[in-house]
This record gives C-alpha cells, structure tokens and sequence, in this order.
C-alpha cells in the first residue's frame, strides 16, 4: 500500500470467492431515465460514469421484484448484458440488486405487494396479506433469479431487505399475523431467515451476497428498533458475507408531502454526515462478517479512512456523493481529494424531491446528460478573450468551464475575496456541505491559469479595455428590502451570519423563505428564542420536499422556535416590529434583533449595462433570476461551454 493516501479505504476485502480491491460501493440507485436525446441511461440506473470512477464494487438497483421486465428473458438479457458490461469496464466488481419485495400476479393479471397483514395503506403499491405459500412461492422465484444472476456473471449479489421491504415489513409493527411469522422477534425474523437461506443454497456457499439491511424505519410509530435490526442480522449471518446499513424508507404516504421516512433514507443538511455510524459499530460488534456504513458521506475521504483504520466499520457505500462526482475513488486513490466535487446532500437527484420537475445534481451538470456533457471539453481551434464578472458560483463555474476549453480568462470579483453569496457558509452548521463546495471552486480557479482581479470593481470602461471575445455576467443579486415604514431597523440575514456568536435573546426575522426559516432554526437549536413572520401559509416554500420535510422536523422538536403564517410585518420599530394577521389584527412584537430575510434581487441593470461590448455576451446565476447552486451550476456550463 505504498504511496496511497488512504490505505485503509483502499485495501483490498474478500468477500466469499471475491476479492474487493477497495472498501468502496457504489450503492444501488434508481434514476430517471432523462430525455433520449440527453443520457446514455444504462437500465436506469446511470453507472456508466460511476463504474469508471474506481469503485470496488457496482451495484445496480432491484430487478426482479414483479415490477420490471425479466431481466434475463429473450430480449431482458441483451440489455442486462450491456448493462454488465458498462459496471464492469473499469475493473469493478458488478453487483445484481435482489428485490426482498414479496409481490404475486393476480389471476387478472395486477401485481400486488404481499404485506405480512392487510394493507397498511399508506404505501403506492396496493396489496393484501400475504399467505405463507405465496411468500414461500416468492422466495423460491428469487432463488431461480440468483442462479441465472450467477450465471450470467454476476460478481455477487445483494439483498435489498431494508426500506420498505417484506424483511423490514415483517419485522415492523404493521406485522400483526398470528402464525409462526409473527409475534415473538424469532418468528418476526423467520421468513427473511428463509429467504436468505433459499438464496444461499441457489448459488453455493462460495458466491458473495451482501444484505442490505435497515437500522429503523424512520421517525414512525411502527418501526422496528435498533435492536430488532441487530438480532435480524444475527439471525442471517451465516447465509450471506456482509451487511450494508440502511435506514428509513422509499415511501411512507400516498402522498408527496408525507415523505417522512425519506430524509432519514436520503439524509439532507440538517442531519450529520455519519449519520448511520453508531448503529454500523454497533453492529460490527455484534457480527463477524463486514460492514459498510450508507448515507451522507460527502467529499473527505481521510473520514472514513480513518473509521475503517479504527476498526467501526469495514467500507463505505455513497450513491449521492457519486453522481456529484463519480470519480471520487481515483481522486481519492491518487492522493487527490482536494479535487474531489463535493455533494451538497440537496436531494434534487432524488426524483421524489420535486416530484421529477428538475432531478438534477447540483454540482455535476452531467449527471443523466451524458450525451450531451462530455467528460472532457475538447479544446477548441479559436481560443478567445473571455470576461468574467463576478466570482461567486456561477462565476467561479463559468470561469473554471471556460478555462477547459482553452480560452484565456479573465475574472473581475468587487470583494476582497471569492465567493459571492455562499461566503455566508463560512458560520453556520447547517451549511457545511455549501462551504465544502465554495472551498472546492476556489482551489480551483487557484490551481488554474484564471486571470483574477479582486477588489476590483467591473465597469465598461475597464472591461471594454480588456478586448473581451465572450463575456459572462454572473453579478449576483442582493437582499431585497420591501417598502415597510422603518425597515432600516432590519438587518439582511446574509450579512447577520457573520456575527451569528454575538445575536442573544429574542430575535424576529421578517421572511420565512429557506434562508430566513434555516437562519432562524440554527439560532433557535442554540438557544435563542426565534419568530419567523411568512405572508404565506408555508416556510421554505421555493425548496424541493425534502429540505422542507427534514427542516420541519428539526423545527417541531425546536421549542424555541415560533413561526406565525398568513402574517405581515407593517412597520419596523426599533426594538420590534407590528405585524398584522389574515383577519387584519394588529399585533406588536418586541425583540432584540430584528432580521429581513424577504428574498433576493437580480442584478439585472447592473448586468445591462455591460451589453453591447461584444455580441457573445450573456447572464448567468441570480442576476439572471435568484435561485439555488444548481441553476448557477446550470447556467456557467452551458454558456462557458458553448462560447
């Protein structure tokens, strides 16, 4: 292991007759197929990037759970062995995702989900208790599945028994049978015991299966313990050669706004990067066979480096973090980290987030457009004179983007230092990934040959004086103040993050958008006391369901958080402010500080003004429209690209 940076991540495990030649797995992740015209989309499961990114080990989502077509019948198998291939072109292990989903065709020809009782009612797939021949009929039919998986040449299987599935359901509290499967937690263990044992004896005892198992299922009254969890694994232990750890589930709700065990499954923000790490030690002292920790991991690979040294855990599994940047393994292996593009844990690759109206990665433009992002730029025959002006995300992007392509660039910043707006990721413990990001985009206009200009302010004078071939606008925005009588008396809470140690007693912040309603949680979990004033009957309104589910949950275990909706603020006092309630009630407020978080404001006249300079001119980020780092990400590929 001479000369790796991170030798205990990148030392070879043998599971069964496999040899794993790091500690890292791709997780299993279903992803929309994008447009044609824009993905190379394997199966949907969008590996083709990750599988050359260095992994140990791919694995694609569930096949075989009565909802996807066969994927070894006539035509299946054409597609699965190109599928195969794309895992394993770049030496990576190729894993095949079992489905631990109990489903049966009805004599009319529906399928529907064996629940161990009646239909709980709150999941999409509609079922009915099952019988305990239909779940022995189920398990006998995967363990057909696993021989044509080992056939066909699979390096190893996994077990997807957590989340939502038969395992997890049997184990839960929506498990009410009163027969050898329900009850006592042997019998609640038994029919996953049988499970895995009828895969076993399928493949031999020489073929590696991994079982991917839940910690709980979420924040919901019927979920198992931990210690269910814990005995479940015990009992298993002798039929498979690893365990994944997972926790929460796909769905819980037939509606899109009950997605509570979802931001467990998919942590966000508000939650810790090692989020699952207690139950993984946990359990590697309860078994004997390998342990690899899912869920949060981010850029840093000296962490769980330093967790498989100290013996917690045996691997990591990251699905997010690898469409934010696929190759994370190599970067990682080569003593590269810095260059490593971090996850923001934002969820919109998760389709659920925004009910499949923008499922992109923030940070990667080329995540499912890999027809239409390159790997690599090519470098073009005309190099031009490129300006870009502003240096926060988009800019740094557009400039980083340009520079790819051959052009020499120029990068006008009116601060002291780059960033823009996410410099505010600089205080705040719900904005560590943001900062990861910021830091990452700076290395690398550092390491570029980027011309920067710092505490400069751009004007067109100055930027017609630097001949410009194409020229990027990415100025940004600024808080926007509305015409309430003493709103002076109100600071941005962009500029308030900075002193966030010195703000103490009761603090109002007029705005309950993301950034106000974050703001005012991360005050109010360090003991202040909060109120958020929102016009709307909703916090955090413009974020994807995720965000808002996680966020909401902080806030109602967050007693010193008060939140009043269908509310106005009609004047700002001094030391408060006078809001006004839906039925017009006036009501005054004191308070210690007072904060505006009433949204953003487009540079646009500013940008305007550097409009006919040269024809290739264009705007880019919040000066085009306040949004969030994806658009900003959006928008400085595409317009850097095709300069």
């Amino acid at each position: 292991m001479n000369n790796i940076a991170y030798p205990s991540l990148f030392s070879p495990l043998q599971l069964a007759n496999a040899m794993l030649k790091n500690r890292i797995i791709s997780s299993p992740a279903g992803v929309p197929r994008a447009a044609t015209p824009s993905s190379t989309h394997y199966g949907e499961i969008s590996a083709y990037d990750r599988s050359l990114g260095g992994a140990g080990l791919v694995i694609n989502p569930i096949y075989g759970c009565g909802l996807d077509p066969d994927p070894f019948s006539k035509y299946g198998a054409d597609s699965t062995r190109e599928i195969l291939s794309v895992m394993k072109q770049s030496g990576a292990l190729a894993g095949f995702s079992l489905s631990g989903y109990a489903m049966k065709t009805e004599a009319d020809g529906t399928t529907v989900t064996l629940y161990p009782s009646e239909d709980p009612g709150c999941f999409p797939m509609t079922g009915r208790a099952g019988t305990i021949e239909e779940f022995h009929e189920f398990t006998q039919r995967q363990a057909q599945l696993a021989k044509q998986v080992q056939a066909f040449g699979f390096d190893l299987i996994m077990l997807h028994i957590s989340d939502s599935s038969t395992a997890s359901m049997m184990l839960s509290g929506w498990n009410q049978r009163q027969d050898q499967y329900g009850g006592s937690i042997e019998n609640r263990c038994r029919w996953v015991t049988e499970f895995t044992q009828a895969i076993r004896q399928a493949v031999g005892p020489d073929f590696p299966i991994l079982a991917r198992i839940p910690r709980t299922l979420g924040p919901i009254p019927q979920s198992h313990s931990e210690a269910d969890s814990q005995f479940m694994a015990r009992a298993i232990e002798k039929n498979v050669d690893g365990f994944i750890i997972y926790n929460g589930m796909d769905t819980y709700g037939v509606t899109i706004e009950n997605y509570e065990t979802n931001v467990h499954q998919q942590t966000t923000i508000f939650e810790p990067m090692d989020y699952n790490l207690d139950f993984a030690e946990q359990l590697k002292k309860a078994v004997k066979k390998p342990v690899f920790l899912n869920c949060g991991i981010t850029d840093d690979p000296k962490i769980p480096d330093q967790w498989i040294a100290e013996g917690k855990i045996d691997g990591i599994a990251m699905a997010r973090q690898l469409f934010a940047d696929p190759f994370w393994p190599k970067k990682a292996e080569e003593g590269r980290s810095e260059d490593i593009v971090p996850c923001l844990r934002c969820n919109y690759c998760y389709h659920i987030s925004t009910v499949h109206n923008n499922v992109q990665c923030s940070v990667n433009p080329r995540f499912r457009r890999e027809n239409r992002v390159p790997l690599r730029l090519e470098k073009t025959d005309h190099p031009k004179r490129v300006v870009v002006i502003g240096g926060g995300p988009a800019g740094l992007k557009a400039a980083l983007v340009a520079e790819e392509k051959g052009h020499v660039v120029t990068l006008i910043e009116k601060a002291e230092r780059l960033g823009g707006t996410i410099n505010v990721a600089d205080h705040g413990g719900y904005k560590q990934e943001l900062k990861n990001y910021r830091d990452y985009l700076v290395r690398q206009v550092k390491k570029s040959t980027i011309q920067v200009l710092l505490n400069t302010q751009a004007t067109p004078t100055l930027v017609q004086n630097l001949a410009p071939e194409g020229l990027i606008l990415a100025v940004g925005a600024k808080p926007w103040l509305p015409a309430i009588p003493g709103i002076e008396n109100a600071e941005p809470v962009v500029n308030a993050y900075s002193h966030f140690d010195t703000i103490q007693g009761n603090v109002i912040i007029i705005g309950g958008g993301a950034i106000g309603t974050e703001f005012g949680l991360e005050l109010a979990e360090n003991g202040r006391e909060v109120t958020v004033i929102e016009m709307g009957d909703t916090l955090s309104a413009n974020e994807n369901w995720l965000y808002r589910i996680a966020q909401r949950q902080h806030i109602e275990h967050c007693d010193q958080f008060h939140a009043k909706l269908k509310t106005s603020v009609i004047e700002v006092l001094k030391e408060g402010v006078v809001t006004q309630d839906e039925k017009g009630e006036k009501t005054i407020m004191n308070a210690d500080h007072i904060f505006i978080a009433a949204g953003m404001s487009a540079l646009k006249e500013e940008a305007f003004q550097f409009y006919g300079i040269t024809p290739n001119t264009v705007m880019i980020g919040d000066c085009r429209k306040p949004g969030h780092v994806l658009d900003c990400t959006n928008d400085a590929y595409f317009a850097a690209a095709n300069i």
